[in-house]
C-alpha cells in the first residue's frame, strides 16, 4: 500500500479546485451539525423532515452525505432551526501568497 501526503483538503487530493473544496467541506460541516441534532432528539427521519421543513429523501440524503443537490444557502437554514447559529471564519490558504491588489487593511472595509 503506497501513502501520499497531499497539501490542502482532502477533497483537493481527488482533484477538486480549492475553492470547490471550500464549499464542499462546509456543506459536510452543516450536514453534520443537523445529524448531530437528529440523533440528539431521536428523530425519526419523517419526524426530522417534517420539523426541518423537507421532504424525508431530502432527510436522508443529509444523513447519508449525499449533498450534491443542496446549497450551503438551504443547509445554514436548516441548522438555523436547530437554534444553533453557524459563524464563519477565515485563514489564509496553505501554500497560497496574497495577490497584488487582494491585501486589504481593517480600516479600507471601514467607512469614514
Amino acid at each position: 500500500m503506497r501513502h501520499e501526503i497531499t497539501r490542502g483538503t482532502a477533497y483537493e487530493a481527488l482533484g477538486f479546485s480549492p475553492e470547490e473544496s471550500a464549499a464542499r467541506a462546509i456543506r459536510v460541516l452543516l450536514a453534520s451539525e443537523i445529524e448531530r441534532f437528529v440523533k440528539a432528539r431521536r428523530l425519526t427521519q419523517t419526524a426530522a423532515a417534517k420539523f426541518f421543513g423537507v421532504t424525508q429523501p431530502r432527510i436522508s440524503n443529509v444523513l447519508n452525505r449525499k449533498l450534491q443537490g443542496f446549497s450551503i444557502d438551504l443547509l445554514v437554514k436548516m441548522v438555523s432551526r436547530t437554534g444553533r447559529v453557524p459563524t464563519v471564519s477565515f485563514r489564509r490558504a496553505t501554500g497560497t501568497r496574497s495577490r497584488a491588489g487582494e491585501r486589504r487593511s481593517d480600516r479600507s472595509w471601514t467607512r469614514a
